[in-house]
């Protein structure tokens, strides 16, 4: 893997397409996207507007925890509504304080390039992940 500077602009890290999913979709249909991708998360819009991310922990700890069937509740209703985001031309370095500060990891942060925008594709899911690419 490429090392990265501090400087880098986390546009430099995006992925191409990121996964999304509609609120009014089932949490299995999540599920079996998520699989079927071999994700964590998708982040789930409205009308191409970010309103939150679904998380294998939403899964775990909201749904099946909870005894309830995966094919008949809605991503809405499970979702963390109002994920944490940064702007594509923050540094990495900017990224990874944010992650450390609200202690993120294992969470998520998603890219937007303005307000309300779905122009994102960054899912820095793994503290650990970003920490190497950046160094200390």
């Amino acid at each position: 893997m490429e090392r990265l500077s501090r400087q880098e602009r986390v546009a430099k890290v995006m992925t191409g397409d990121p996964l999304k999913i509609g609120r009014d979709e089932t949490v299995g249909q999540a599920a079996g996207l998520m699989e079927k991708k071999r994700v964590g998360s998708l982040l789930v819009v409205e009308q191409e507007k970010l309103v939150g991310i679904i998380t294998e922990r939403d899964l775990v700890q909201r749904v099946i925890a909870k005894g309830l069937s995966p094919a008949e509740i809605r991503v809405g209703e499970v979702m963390s509504p109002s994920p944490d985001t940064i702007d594509l031309n923050a540094s990495l370095e900017e990224a990874y304080h944010i992650i450390e500060a609200y202690r993120m990891m294992g969470e998520h942060l998603s890219a937007a390039s303005g307000r309300n925008q779905t122009n994102f594709g960054l899912q820095i899911a793994d503290y650990g992940t970003l920490k190497l690419e950046i160094g200390n």
